[in-house]
């Protein structure tokens, strides 16, 4: 599910910024600039109740802008493809997955002069979880309780 999830990220920002170049997990020693690196971050499983489990993805996709011969920022055009960014992808707050939709939320930061971009995808699974923890015990108080 995750690299279906990054496929069709990536697969979305290419159609917003077709001559941009995207990189996976790691930045190329002679990566053509502007571009954009993603990054999976923690994901976190948790168990909401004995039918659900909650599942956070966390992806950054970390902004690369271009740079002219003094290695000097063009500070506009950073901000129009974020702006861009954000309009035409970030504010659906959705993306679209095997014909489904998937929420996410993002903050939008800076981090050592990029610009960075953290989605936080949500996803809850219909799932039995059947446990033996403390089962017989957690009895012996509900009847301790009625009493």
């Amino acid at each position: 599910m995750i690299s279906k999830i990054i496929e069709e990220l990536t697969k979305s920002v290419k159609t917003v910024f077709p001559t941009y170049k995207n990189y996976l997990s790691r930045l190329p020693e002679k990566a053509s600039y502007p571009c954009f690196l993603y990054e999976i971050g923690l994901s976190r499983n948790k168990i909401e109740n004995y039918f659900t489990q909650k599942k956070t993805l966390n992806i950054d996709i970390i902004y690369f802008n271009s740079r002219d011969i003094y290695t000097t920022e063009n500070f506009l055009q950073k901000l129009e493809t974020i702006n861009k960014l954000e309009k035409e992808i970030l504010s659906k707050y959705y993306l679209e997955v095997n014909n489904k939709k998937l929420s996410f939320n993002y903050d939008i930061t800076e981090n050592d002069g990029q610009s960075l971009i953290n989605l936080k995808f949500i996803m809850y699974t219909k799932n039995y979880v059947e446990t033996d923890n403390c089962e017989e015990e957690m009895k012996e108080v509900i009847i301790e309780r009625k009493r």
